[in-house]
């Protein structure tokens, strides 16, 4: 019993010093974000409990509403389980099978590298008064390419109207599929 005390009180200057820098962070946080200042004297008065307290009550709140923060969740998130936003939209799509859910799962299977099925997503969807819309065109038009077929996505990039066919994404997925088709502009 007496040989569990010793090894914990090696312990003691490194839980002090741990909990000295958490609270001096907090507190750093508490003038930054500008909040209510009797914060610093609870944290420090009362170490470990107030920087704890703030951590709980003020801190991690703060932190689950900052934009930048819930980017970085996602993205942490989509590393982890890269077929998430996939089986999202497949689940929608098998729900109901409409335009926008389709260009969804299309979009999710093309970050996936399934070009074959983000292809047919895109060509399904390219129906109606659908049929020249920009975002599906382009989006098939780069499956196409990928799928090392150009002239059919050049082909199908003459869809676009003078104005889309300008755009950033379009004039790249064109330059891919003229390279590919072992043309050039």
């Amino acid at each position: 019993m007496s040989a569990l005390f010793g090894m914990l009180a090696g312990f003691g200057p490194v839980a002090v010093g741990v909990s000295t820098l958490a609270a001096i962070l907090l507190c750093i946080h508490v003038v930054r974000s500008k909040r209510e200042l009797y914060w610093i004297w609870l944290m420090l008065v009362f170490q470990p409990f107030g920087a704890i307290v703030y951590f709980f009550a003020v801190f991690l709140p703060e932190l689950s509403r900052d934009p930048k923060a819930r980017r970085m969740g996602e993205a942490a998130r989509d590393a982890l389980d890269p077929g998430r936003a996939y089986r999202a939209a497949k689940a929608a799509y098998d729900d109901t099978p409409s335009v926008q859910n389709g260009l969804k799962l299309g979009e999710a299977a093309a970050d996936l590298g399934r070009w074959d099925e983000a292809e047919t997503l895109f060509a399904a969807a390219m129906q109606g008064m659908y049929a020249d819309d920009a975002t599906l065109v382009a989006g098939r038009a780069r499956a196409l390419v990928e799928l090392g077929r150009p002239a059919e996505a050049l082909e199908v990039l003459t869809r676009l109207q003078d104005e889309e066919a300008r755009a950033p994404r379009a004039l790249l997925i064109s330059a891919r599929a003229l390279h590919g088709a072992g043309r050039h502009a």
